[in-house]
């Protein structure tokens, strides 16, 4: 045998938490709720059975595991007609587990959800590698009948322990945060993935707000700094990353911004020769008038092909090089770091376009290259033109060109739109527009509703193709960290820390942040008649300071 790997992911057996409908002929759906042995002998009691016989519908049953899940489903079945055959169908809405593939937007891309297994006598098998909160099962066959002792979820995540956490006054606020980094938590599977039922893969141009979640909640993983090596080995230059010039820029801005977390420069050294050769190519792609011409201008899918683009992507090139330039002291490339300097000079020097698009005014904000009161001006008004890709830039720099109060009410409004509408992880995309008249994801739409999952959606995410758990929507996670409590490295690795919390429109909040040698730093700041009071605690060697 040859041996290539382990699988250290946990798997959990998880129980149904409602049956949400029956169809057909169906006897004592309720037993799949409750708890029991799970091995079959002979003469089982307490079963649900689905029986086609005497019947003109397939008997079916759709059920709720009560949170979105990664894995597959069990099913243990002591009785069965002889071929008899059962279609499974995975959802991350009621909506899409009732819906075949080929309806809808409905697909197998990337994981088959929509499928047909053989039910043996007395058989106890598992299938399916997907993301999902509901699964119908539907007997197929005008004379068959099954009958189940237990359907579980098989439930797949890597087992870590949650280090950071944060905790406020406000319990919107706390359920945005949990959920945030829930959906980062379930995306780390193999390797850090976009999403755990559509794009399951390393999209590196989509990664960098997980990875300010992943060291915000879980600390230093392995996982990042495999997923960066991964990309890169199969990304040979002059090629970019994913097919995608900008995911190269995006790669570059993730590995400083891990680089100033950990502090440890060997993984950086690891990849100076690419870092350094990848930097020239972009150094060559700066044209006479300051852009970084690189030929596509991609920020988000919802700005694909609008000029506003154009400057999102000027101003993630002044970062990715910002980034570049705390590298390369470490390896004394004088020369180049000079190049370097001058150019993100020239590129904050640069507006391809006056942009009224939302994530790209945030991104030039955040580079630098526009005043405080343009960003204001143009990031008031609420959450319309909101990504949940682009949430964390979006929140960051409405909190410092307008103020706190009013990026956490946009952070309520637009996150808990999505809690009120069912999830319990958060989306691909979402907008604010789709809540008007819109159905809960675990139901069906009454008449005159839309539903939340089904009609709505765009580009490469229509309808029930639409991702539920997205780890790039995890934003709210490093924006109450960094924002609200405060916390910033001064140093890389965090042996010097300041605090400059602001809490807006909260009374209190509290939260520890995990340090990447080990141990975490703990503050706690609460608004007092005499003003914003902090308190914190951190390990022997960290020096804090509260401004």
């Amino acid at each position: 045998m040859r041996f290539i790997g382990d699988d250290d992911r946990k798997r959990s057996f998880v129980l149904p938490s409602r049956v949400v409908l029956t169809s057909g002929k169906v006897e004592g759906a309720e037993n799949l709720l409750q708890e029991r042995p799970m091995m079959l002998h002979f003469n089982e009691q307490c079963l649900a059975w689905l029986d086609n016989r005497e019947s003109h519908e397939n008997a079916g049953i759709l059920l709720d595991f009560g949170r979105e899940l990664h894995g597959g489903i069990r099913l243990l079945c002591p009785e069965v007609s002889p071929r008899a055959r059962v279609r499974i169908r995975f959802g991350e809405s009621v909506g899409e587990a009732l819906t075949p593939v080929g309806e809808r937007g409905a697909t197998n891309d990337h994981d088959v959800r929509d499928f047909e297994v053989a039910m043996p006598w007395l058989s106890d098998q598992e299938w399916g590698q997907t993301g999902f909160r509901f699964v119908y099962l539907e007997l197929l066959g005008e004379e068959a009948y099954v009958a189940f002792k237990a359907t579980t979820a098989v439930f797949v995540r890597r087992d870590l322990p949650y280090r950071g956490s944060f905790r406020c006054n406000d319990p919107r606020v706390n359920e945005i945060f949990d959920t945030a980094a829930y959906t980062c938590h379930l995306c780390m599977q193999t390797h850090l993935w976009d999403g755990i039922k559509r794009d399951r893969l390393i999209w590196i141009g989509d990664s960098h707000p997980e990875m300010l979640t992943i060291r915000s909640v879980f600390g230093r993983q392995e996982i990042l700094e495999d997923s960066l090596t991964a990309l890169k080995e199969a990304t040979p230059l002059p090629g970019w990353m994913n097919t995608m010039p900008t995911y190269s820029l995006w790669w570059l801005y993730i590995l400083a911004d891990w680089y100033r977390y950990t502090g440890d420069r060997q993984f950086p050294d690891t990849h100076k020769a690419y870092i350094l050769d990848l930097t020239d190519i972009l150094l060559n792609h700066i044209d006479e008038q300051g852009l970084m011409n690189l030929g596509d201008f991609f920020l988000d899918w919802p700005s694909r092909g609008a000029p506003d683009a154009m400057t999102g992507v000027q101003a993630l090139a002044v970062q990715a090089l910002e980034g570049v330039q705390e590298l390369l002291p470490l390896w004394e490339e004088p020369e180049r770091q000079q190049r370097v300097a001058t150019a993100v000079r020239t590129l904050r020097g640069y507006l391809p376009t006056d942009a009224t698009y939302k994530p790209a005014v945030a991104m030039a904000y955040l580079a630098g290259m526009i005043s405080k009161e343009q960003a204001g001006a143009k990031l008031s008004g609420g959450v319309s033109g909101y990504s949940t890709f682009m949430s964390y830039y979006l929140l960051t720099a409405t909190a410092k060109a307008l103020d706190m109060t009013t990026a956490l009410q946009n952070m309520r409004t637009y996150y808990g739109g999505m809690l009120d509408r069912g999830a319990t992880t958060f989306w691909e995309d979402f907008h604010i527009e789709w809540l008007d008249g819109s159905a809960p994801l675990d139901r069906l739409p009454r008449e005159g509703e839309k539903d939340i999952h089904g009609d709505f959606g765009d580009h490469c995410y229509r309808q029930y193709r639409h991702s539920l758990c997205h780890g790039w929507s995890s934003g709210p996670v490093p924006f109450l960290m960094e924002n609200v409590l405060g916390i910033h490295f001064d140093s890389p690795g965090g042996s010097h820390i300041t605090l400059s919390p602001d809490l807006g429109d909260l009374t209190y909040a509290e939260g520890r942040y995990p340090l990447p040698q080990g141990g975490e730093v703990w503050v706690r700041c609460e608004q007092t008649p005499d003003g914003l009071h902090t308190v914190y605690t951190a390990p022997e060697g960290i020096v804090v300071t509260v401004r």
